[in-house]
């Protein structure tokens, strides 16, 4: 999968388990914001230090500039197991 596609579904789900989680942004709201607010709720999934870390390379891939492939991949690794855990905490499979 690719970094950016990655990044596009884990902020559908995050944002999906954010309102079923009573955090309804009212407008479009960052991924580090959400992320925020869900630590600080203690709602967020175990492994979003390392998805906040892995961030900076999605963000930088997803606006055009090139990555280190060896960092893109750790950044897809990342985000597939915060992804999954996302999954995972919400109880819905199409989340």
């Amino acid at each position: 999968m690719s970094v950016v596609k990655l990044r596009i579904e884990i902020e559908r789900a995050l944002r999906d388990f954010a309102t079923a989680n009573g955090f309804s942004p009212s407008r479009p709201t960052g991924l580090g914001i959400m992320l925020r607010e869900l630590q600080r709720r203690g709602l967020a999934p175990a492994s979003t230090q390392q998805f906040l870390d892995s961030l900076r390379v999605m963000n930088a891939a997803a606006h055009g500039v090139d990555v280190d492939p060896e960092k893109a991949k750790r950044a897809v690794d990342v985000g597939t197991i915060f992804l999954a855990e996302l999954d995972e905490l919400s109880g819905d499979p199409d989340i």
